[in-house]
């Protein structure tokens, strides 16, 4: 009986040892979904911003309305662009972080079902045992 115990122990302690690994790659993931996201922010912002001025040295030294007009179009163009360039990498953040909470979701769910399983098997072990002494 002692022997169980102690095997059903280990598992158990096998199991919580790899939620919390499971726990702790979900947090790196996370992080380094969300610093890529962010460093591709960063960079999108900083293009929008040269993009901005490179648009602006060009009208500035264009001739006549047309062409003003023309550079100010291509500037708002190339806005809309970088602005779907980010929200794509704010999506795929946000469906890699989905993701990896449903991984620790189901892991912890399978930590849950193991351990209702131990102890339903822990009281039908102490029932058994209680019925053999009321026999005896």
């Amino acid at each position: 009986h002692s022997e169980a115990r102690a095997l059903l122990d280990a598992q158990v302690g096998v199991l919580e040892a790899s939620l919390a690994a499971a726990k702790e790659q979900a947090s790196t993931e996370s992080a380094a979904a969300r610093q890529g996201a962010q460093k591709q922010h960063d960079e999108t912002m900083v293009l929008m911003a040269d993009m901005q001025q490179s648009a602006k040295e060009r009208a500035a030294d264009m001739q006549g309305r047309e062409r003003a007009e023309l550079a100010a179009h291509d500037l708002t163009t190339q806005i809309a662009d970088l602005k779907n360039l980010l929200a794509a990498a704010t999506a795929a953040e946000s469906a890699a972080q989905k993701k990896l909470e449903a991984q620790l979701s189901d892991q912890e769910e399978l930590q849950a079902r193991h351990q209702e399983e131990e102890e339903s098997k822990q009281s039908k072990e102490l029932l058994a045992a209680v019925l053999a002494h009321q026999e005896a």
